[in-house]
């Protein structure tokens, strides 16, 4: 049986909720509200919230069937569907950002205050009766699931779940027929021995929703292909092949995918010496109608080859991968469209199943309550912190309260070795370098990239280092001049287990949150995966200017304890500001660029920051 993971839904505290008697249309016929997220609960409406306070929230709704909707603002209705694409590739709003109607809205829990923040409502607008009435219970979960009482949105979101699992090979199209039924019963006799019923459809439901999340899937668009491919930034690796091809590399999963474009005359050439070109492979699975599709595999590799007609040629994009239904290929491969602007794979606040997800959600949160001793949905979540007995952040670390420095761990003392190893970076030409402090902290001498270094400074309280090393014709880097925004991306570089590694490691996230564990404002959160041996390595945007610096990630340990699970790219920064304000105060000049014009590409920008940043070792 296969075995997913959960996050531990654990509830805060309560906040008042007062019902406004209207459970239809908020803002009338012509207006829709921008919903830039949905969450289960009040408390995780804090914590969204609260986590985003430089974002110009309007008001939050609860819907029918208990989930809360929270709004940015209203739109025109009629120009919706033009706007919000635009939007969402902008950035200004997340990529799964709907607008909605309103209809089954109940009740109007916060509203913009004068001041721009958001309190309790008294109430909804009343200019606007309402024109259906309160949901007067939930769904049954263990009644036998009839896929013709969902939407086609939430179909399209279920047969994404199933293709997660692996049992789901097709297309998202929201189409509920043989294919998906089947694939939906094979899942649930697999993993429950029974047919379905709607407490799986939450369970699978429940189980993509928190993968999206935890691994950050996303929509890729291989620029000027005119394709589109959902895809996990988690342990994504950019790059390009000699002949052209874009590469999307996912080692710790065994796939790569490859996108190229080609003249409508190379299609079938391109096809055939695909399969000529894999070795032992069983017959391949070929299809003509519309786009081209060929695969097959070997018993160990599967390869996976959709050709989409744009551009007057054809784009193919190309996935190979080790056979291991679990590591998310079927999911990817389901999901890929010959579309700039793909629909985004959320569920919208009256959904039907995510209705079944949040029953589902609620019932693992009373079992764990209950195991715990305690009522269902009370007491308060706990708050990660160091280990007693692994040790946790030092207590002079600084950063992140409650987070582990991913720093080496040394080995018994001695003089004549290197101890432990972090990550700096460049900001001038004369050498002086930005690290962490809880990477030099204790060093009886310190070498940068095997140049003899100096500490200049240090503060405990940030966890920020300033040293220098002599290494003459080294580029530097520049700091952004503006403040880093939310859901901006970010390029981490960093010497990672150099022990074990031993060499450069490059990943690429965002910024997910403005503020660091318990609203800590001189970190931020990033989902760029950070591994021991990165502090102190720069974040950067993606102009190059250093917008961070890595300083800690979750403590694995902790989180496993005292929530149930483990966090997935939960990782933190100090902000360039404060490492700005670091080399002030020591007269340093550095460089400050705007963040603005033209991006630079991923592999540019990766040599880019490489060149400037060194390791660190501590003897």
């Amino acid at each position: 049986m296969r075995v997913f993971r959960f996050v531990s839904f654990l509830s805060v505290c309560a906040l008042p909720v007062i019902p406004t008697g209207a459970s239809a249309a908020f803002f009338g016929p012509e207006k829709c509200a921008v919903i830039v997220a949905s969450r289960a609960s009040l408390p995780e409406v804090q914590d969204y919230i609260s986590s985003r306070p430089d974002y110009p929230f309007d008001a939050v709704y609860k819907a029918s069937n208990g989930w809360f909707a929270i709004s940015a603002g209203l739109m025109d209705a009629a120009s919706a569907s033009a706007a919000l694409p635009n939007m969402r590739n902008s950035g200004q709003v997340p990529p799964d950002t709907y607008c909605s109607d309103g209809q089954s809205y109940t009740e109007l829990v916060w509203a913009s205050a004068s001041d721009g923040s958001l309190a309790p409502s008294s109430g909804a607008d009343p200019g606007y009766a309402p024109t259906q009435p309160p949901s007067t219970g939930a769904p049954v979960l263990d009644a036998p699931f009839d896929a013709r009482a969902l939407s086609p949105t939430d179909k399209r979101f279920l047969q994404a779940a199933l293709a997660l699992t692996g049992d789901y090979v097709g297309i998202l199209d929201g189409d509920w027929g043989q294919l998906s039924q089947s694939a939906f019963s094979t899942m649930t006799r697999d993993d429950f021995q029974t047919e379905p019923l709607n407490v799986h459809a939450g369970y699978a439901g429940l189980v993509l929703m928190t993968t999206l999340r935890d691994e950050d899937w996303r929509w890729r668009q291989p620029d000027g292909q005119g394709v589109s491919i959902l895809l996990p930034t988690q342990g994504l690796q950019l790059g390009r092949t000699n002949d052209g091809r874009e590469l999307y590399d996912y080692p710790d999963r065994g796939t790569m995918i490859s996108v190229t474009h080609t003249a409508a005359e190379y299609l079938e050439a391109v096809h055939t010496d695909l399969i000529n070109g894999f070795e032992n492979a069983t017959q391949p699975y070929m299809k003509r109608q519309g786009d081209w599709i060929t695969s097959g595999d070997n018993g160990t590799e599967l390869y996976y080859m959709r050709s989409f007609p744009v551009y007057g040629g054809y784009t193919h994009v190309l996935l190979t991968s080790v056979m291991n239904r679990d590591n998310g290929t079927p999911l990817m491969i389901a999901s890929m469209t010959g579309s700039t602007q793909p629909e985004p794979l959320s569920l919208p606040d009256d959904s039907l199943l995510l209705s079944y997800i949040s029953q589902v959600m609620t019932i693992i949160e009373d079992q764990r309550a209950a195991e715990a001793g305690a009522a269902p949905g009370g007491g308060s979540a706990p708050q990660p912190g160091p280990s007693p007995d692994t040790g946790g952040a030092p207590p002079s670390s600084g950063g992140a309260p409650g987070a582990e420095p991913p720093m080496a761990e040394a080995p018994p003392r001695d003089p004549n070795q290197m101890q432990s190893s972090g990550t700096g970076f460049r900001v001038t030409e004369d050498g002086i370098a930005v690290t962490n402090n809880h990477v030099v902290e204790g060093c009886s001498r310190i070498t940068l990239d095997g140049a003899e270094g100096r500490i200049i400074d240090v503060s405990s309280q940030f966890d920020i280092a300033i040293v220098q090393a002599d290494l003459p014709g080294r580029p530097f880097l520049p700091f952004s001049e503006g403040m880093p925004r939310l859901n901006s991306d970010v390029t981490v570089v960093g010497y990672p287990f150099f022990g074990l590694l031993g060499g450069l490691n490059v990943t690429r996230g965002a910024i997910s949150s403005l503020r660091g564990i318990q609203g800590d404002d001189s970190t931020m959160q990033i989902s760029a995966p950070v591994q021991p041996g990165n502090s102190g390595g720069p974040v950067v945007d993606v102009y190059g200017n250093v917008v961070g610096v890595v300083v800690a990630r979750l403590n694995d340990e902790v989180m496993l304890r005292e929530q149930g699970s483990i966090g997935q790219n939960v990782n933190f920064a100090v902000r360039g500001e404060i490492a700005k304000m670091m080399l002030q105060r020591n007269r340093v000049e550095f460089t400050t660029t705007t963040s603005a014009g033209e991006e630079i590409a991923p592999v540019e920008l990766a040599d880019k920051v490489s060149a400037a940043t060194v390791l660190i070792a501590c003897y």
